[in-house]
């Protein structure tokens, strides 16, 4: 059974502080692990941007009523 992804929640924070959470956990996990990113609406192009440019993938994009969910996997 395959393991839970970790999951953060950056809608809390705001730019360039979203990304950075992001990338810190991202750098924190081994290669094809997956991490959930709960984040503010107004913050999903310009995180959704870095995290590509980084070269993780996006594997989801979940629009909740108050939030996004992004499933990422490096």
């Amino acid at each position: 059974m395959p393991e839970k992804a970790r999951r953060i929640d950056i809608t809390g924070d705001v730019c360039p502080m979203t990304f950075v959470r992001v990338k810190m956990a991202m750098d924190s996990l081994p290669e094809g692990e997956k991490l959930e990113v709960v984040l503010r609406k107004d913050d999903v192009a310009s995180v959704m941007s870095s995290v590509k440019t980084e070269g993780y993938r996006v594997l989801s994009v979940r629009d909740r009523e108050s939030a996004v969910e992004l499933l990422l996997e490096k």
